[in-house]
Order: structure tokens, then C-alpha cells, then sequence
């Protein structure tokens, strides 16, 4: 099981390696996940919600800035805390936490804090440059639930280690 997990490791890693280049779905079954991807590309792309709703609401919840998105889960749009060592909570005023936004956590004076991130099992999608920038990042933890990473996720990150749980 260990060797399964550690070949796991590795192969995410060459995955997000590449996806500094190209946007793929990353899944335990790729076959999964293309699927899951082309069902939310047809309705809004990477689960941004109901494609009428004009404007999304900016809300907070401790040090998280979100938006509820069509399907009612949350996206999480900006990071305000000064965590080293940070827990995505896996939902936010009881929403489940499905996407990381766009260069949420693209801020310089948060994000050169954060050395370790944990990221929830409700997760399926990091957006395009979401943890961009933050270059004390080492480690994180990436649920096998997770099912596409956007271009330049880990851009100028100094990752050592990618644990997929």
C-alpha cells in the first residue's frame, strides 16, 4: 500500500510538473475525471455555478473569502490569515468547499507565510494560478477527490513534497 502511495506521489508530481504547461484533469481514473470535467464545461466551466447568476456574492468565514456557487457549494476566492501550516476547512457557513479560485492565494504579504497546506476531501478543482506566488509552500496534502488542476496552480512555489490522500 505504502509503495502504491509513494508511486501515487510521484506521478502527481510529474503531473503538476506539466501542468505548468498545459491544463489536464488530474484523477485517480482519468477516465473519471474527463468525464466529470466535459459534464461541468457544458454547464459552466470548473464548477463556477449557474451561468445566469449575474453577479457572485463575496462573502467571509474566519480568513476565507468565498462565493456560492449555482450548485451551492463554495469557491474559495481570497486567503486573509497568517497560517504557516494551513487547514482548508471542507466547508465554509456550511458549504461544502469544492474550488479554489483563480490566484486566491496569489497575495504576497499572506502567502509567504504558508509552508504546508492541507486541502479538504470535498475539493475537486484548483483553479488557473491558485496558490501562484506563494514561495514558502513545501508541502501539501492533495485529496485523491481533486479532479483537474488548472495551469500554473504551484507556479513559484518551492514544493519538496506532494502527498496525495
Amino acid at each position: 500500500m505504502k509503495k502504491a502511495n509513494k508511486l501515487t506521489a510521484v506521478v502527481l508530481t510529474a503531473v503538476l510538473a506539466a501542468s505548468a504547461f498545459t491544463a489536464m484533469p488530474v484523477s485517480a481514473n482519468a477516465a473519471e475525471s474527463t468525464t466529470a470535467v466535459s459534464e461541468q464545461e457544458n454547464s459552466s466551466q470548473f464548477g463556477m455555478g449557474d451561468p445566469d447568476w449575474d453577479e457572485p456574492q463575496s462573502l467571509v468565514c474566519g480568513d476565507f473569502n468565498y462565493e456560492i456557487l449555482g450548485d451551492g457549494t463554495a469557491k474559495i476566492t481570497a486567503y486573509t490569515g497568517n497560517a504557516t501550516d494551513l487547514i482548508i476547512p471542507s466547508s465554509l457557513d456550511e458549504k461544502k468547499v469544492t474550488v479554489i479560485g483563480d490566484y486566491c492565494f496569489n497575495d504576497y504579504i499572506v502567502c509567504r507565510k504558508i509552508k504546508s497546506i492541507t486541502l479538504p476531501d470535498s475539493l475537486l478543482y484548483i483553479d488557473e494560478g491558485a496558490f501562484s506566488g506563494c514561495y514558502s509552500l513545501k508541502n501539501i496534502a492533495i485529496p485523491k477527490s481533486v479532479i483537474y488542476i488548472a495551469d500554473n496552480a504551484f507556479e513559484s512555489t518551492s514544493l519538496k513534497e506532494i502527498t496525495v490522500d
